[in-house]
């Protein structure tokens, strides 16, 4: 870490270059080798539950909301709800997939600045996802690294994918889920993130996986059995 001229408040200034050294798919290059940083980690106490597309996040995220954990939705799939709420198209909205991901990367952005840090929150995806996005489609992710470094996550948490299935906001094919599932694994061990991997299970089981690395939870031992 350097300490050179840069931009802040006030008269002396002061600019935070850190250095990334990633070792993602060779098939992917890396598109930066340093990114400057204005500003401190806050600590969190959010945990990301992520993976890539068809891994069961999403079901995941629904299942701990119904057991009353706070939960932060996907940004993609809720940014194409409203816009779509507006009579837009899924072609229509996807058609630059940068642009895309530019706005989801925004609304991310703005909801965590509004959230308490100290509360306990579940989100389907965190801030650093979007690295991997930016990253396979060669778009420079620098602006992600430095939106990543403000706040830090307790916990981080990657599905194992299950079998590929489309649903009506899923553009990709099983080959782009596999390379983006190995992107944003690697996109958080970059950022000194510990991966926890949550194995292949039901709903149920996956959750119990979670909830007992996020302890301590009473709720892990007498998990509620909805529609039983």
């Amino acid at each position: 870490m350097s300490r050179q001229g840069g931009t802040t408040t006030g008269q002396n200034q002061i600019k935070i270059t850190i250095k990334f050294g990633f070792k993602s798919n060779p098939k992917i290059p890396a598109l930066y080798s340093e990114v400057d940083i204005l500003g401190m980690n806050i600590k969190t106490n959010w945990r990301v539950v992520t993976g890539g597309p068809s891994s069961g996040k999403t079901k995941v995220i629904e299942y701990l909301a119904f057991l009353g954990y706070r939960i932060f939705p996907e940004a993609a799939r809720l940014l194409l709800d409203i816009e779509q709420s507006k009579g837009k198209t899924i072609k229509e909205l996807r058609k630059n997939e940068i642009e895309f991901q530019k706005k989801v990367l925004q609304m991310k952005i703005e909801a965590e600045r509004r959230l308490p840090p100290k509360q306990i929150i579940f989100f389907d995806r965190g801030i650093p996802d979007s690295i991997a996005y930016y990253r396979l489609y060669r778009e420079n992710p620098a602006p992600v690294i430095k939106a990543s470094q403000k706040r830090k996550y307790k916990k981080v948490f990657l599905l194992e994918q299950l079998p590929f299935e489309k649903d009506y906001a899923r553009i990709e094919d099983e080959d782009f889920a596999k390379n983006i599932q190995q992107l944003l694994y690697q996109s958080y061990l970059d950022l000194g993130y510990e991966v926890v991997k949550v194995p292949l299970g039901t709903i149920e089981e996956r959750v119990k996986f979670i909830l007992a690395k996020t302890q301590p939870y009473k709720k892990v031992a007498n998990i509620v059995r909805p529609f039983i």
